[in-house]
């Protein structure tokens, strides 16, 4: 079996661990064994360090309405016998936190796969946590990118992931801080200041060091991407951690990679720096497991960022975003459906609207044109909102039924006013009733797209049995067929959207199915 090696890439610029007078600062036993530059004399033992190995320390606590903010991603695929989740969050809108989240999850994806001899081919129905709140609490396990939040308060957002992948490669971890715009400000090494940088990591060492000294259980006996909350599993039992170095935990990495040696570091209500160090970390500062160390307040090792996360903790401030709109969806990564709403717009529309924004979904709406123009604010407010407008005929007529002028003015006049609407003129096409032949398609000039799942909705099936087809139903690329012409449809959407991504799926427009290019032709659902 290949095996996985996912590389963090440090902070540009001269390197911070530099140090006069030719001491390693991370080794922790030169710097003690110097030689004198005068006769030494007696003099007071010195004070106790200011770093010590914690177990029980945890990221500050994320409220309800913080949390709400973001949005859980999952891309999930099995290999035989095997599986990969990959998981990370998003806050609304396009930014560039999204997208460096959204490709380093790529990244880590893609590599798992071709581990186990395989490209990427995104499923469903393969692992927990793709809805509900951000970054649920998810055991860690081979080949997953884990996420959790470390900080949502006021206008800063910090993300933890943690990349597993088989044992006994190293894993990758690291906490990448954003404002409330999206604007991604550095890794766990940004909350101290770079004077200081090369002081934390002899402090974390020392305390490594001292940590194995003292009599108890060996340290980083919790593996990575555990979180010590009640619904985490108990983690497997890893073999015991190899001896430290006699010349300092971190001798064997290079002094180019030191810097992810401090990549996931979280600053705590108290003013303290929580840093996960690698244990025996090889030469490109990755370990199979970490430890815990709390940094004190009182080491004064914070730059400006880590005293604006410590007054934003101060404050219990709520993530406030600065982002507005849907988020992006790749298909090729996640496993995509469509849900699409005929027959609109009418007086429900807006209401779905609300409801599709409030949960970051989008969708398609087949739009006929005699309701474009009576509610034509609805119209532009769809398109706004980042919805695929389609045309479905002017008066919903059987187009086989009608001579060729007339399917022809069906379709001219609604793509009309559509565009009038809204400004966006329709690039696809839904034949009412699903009725058409060759010679429609040749008439209309643009892809006819149907359903491969239909709920039945307008003969009003119940709730339940509504859910059931549009939940159960779909694979990897459906397009769901329902109207925004009935109360029930509407009112059961929530159902639908957290039962869809339960099991894995995430949602996209009929033209983000594709890529955004729909095949010519007849369309009954997406790439699978």
């Amino acid at each position: 079996m290949a095996s996985v090696v996912l590389a963090l890439t440090a902070c540009s610029g001269p390197p911070f661990w530099a140090d006069g007078g030719g001491l390693d600062p991370l080794d922790p036993v030169a710097a003690s064994t110097a030689p004198p530059t005068s006769t030494p004399t007696a003099e007071p033992p010195p004070p106790p360090l200011p770093a010590r190995v914690d177990r029980k320390a945890v990221a500050p606590a994320i409220s309800d309405a913080s949390r709400a903010v973001l949005q859980s991603r999952l891309a999930a695929m099995k290999v035989g016998d095997a599986s990969i989740a990959v998981r990370w969050a998003t806050l609304p809108g396009e930014n560039a936190l999204n997208a460096l989240l959204a490709s380093r999850a790529r990244a880590a994806a893609d590599a798992f796969a071709a581990s186990l001899g395989s490209a990427w081919a995104p499923g469903v129905d393969v692992a927990p946590g793709g809805t509900g709140a951000a970054c649920p609490s998810i055991a860690s396990a081979p080949r997953t990118v884990g996420c959790e939040l470390v900080l949502a308060h006021g206008d800063l957002v910090g993300v933890r992931t943690v990349t597993e992948p088989a044992e006994p490669e190293p894993v990758t971890r690291t906490a990448i801080y954003a404002d409330a715009a999206g604007t991604v400000i550095g890794d766990g090494a940004a909350l101290i200041d770079p004077s200081r940088r090369a002081y934390a990591l002899m402090l974390v060492a020392r305390a490594i060091v001292d940590a194995e000294k003292t009599p108890g259980p060996p340290i980083g006996k919790v593996p990575p991407g555990s979180r010590p909350t009640a619904t985490s599993a108990a983690p497997t039992p890893l073999p015991e951690p190899a001896p430290i170095a006699p010349t300092g935990p971190f001798v064997a990495v290079l002094p180019e990679n030191r810097g992810v040696l401090l990549a996931d570091a979280v600053v705590l209500a108290s003013g303290d720096l929580l840093v996960h160090a690698p244990i025996a970390p090889g030469a490109d500062g990755r370990g199979t497991r970490a430890v815990p160390v709390v940094i004190d307040a009182e080491a004064d090792i914070l730059s400006d960022l880590g005293e604006r996360v410590v007054a934003a903790l101060d404050a219990e401030a709520v993530l406030t975003p600065q982002t507005a709109g849907l988020t992006a969806v790749d298909c090729a990564f996640v496993a995509c459906v469509a849900l699409t709403f005929d027959d609109g717009p009418t007086g429900l529309t807006d209401g779905l609207l609300d409801t599709l924004g409030a949960a970051n979904v989008r969708a398609t709406f087949y739009l006929q044109g005699g309701y474009v123009e009576n509610r034509p604010a609805t119209v532009l407010r769809t398109a706004q909102l980042g919805h695929e407008l389609g045309n479905h005929t002017w008066s919903h007529p059987a187009l086989t039924t009608l001579p060729d002028p007339e399917v022809v003015d069906q379709i001219a006049r609604t793509q009309a006013a559509i565009a009038a609407a809204s400004g966006v003129v329709p690039t696809t096409m839904r034949p009412p009733y699903g009725d058409y032949d060759d010679r429609i398609v040749a008439l209309v000039g643009m892809p006819l797209v149907t359903w491969d799942i239909d709920t039945k909705d307008w003969a009003d099936p119940g709730r339940a049995l509504l859910v059931e087809r549009a939940v159960g139903g779909p694979a990897r690329g459906s397009i769901v067929l329902m109207h925004d012409t009935h109360e029930s449809t509407v009112a059961a959407v929530p159902e639908i959207i957290a039962g869809l991504r339960g099991r894995g799926f995430d949602f996209a427009s009929v033209s983000g199915l594709f890529g955004g290019a729909v095949p010519g032709g007849r369309v009954t659902h997406g790439p699978r």
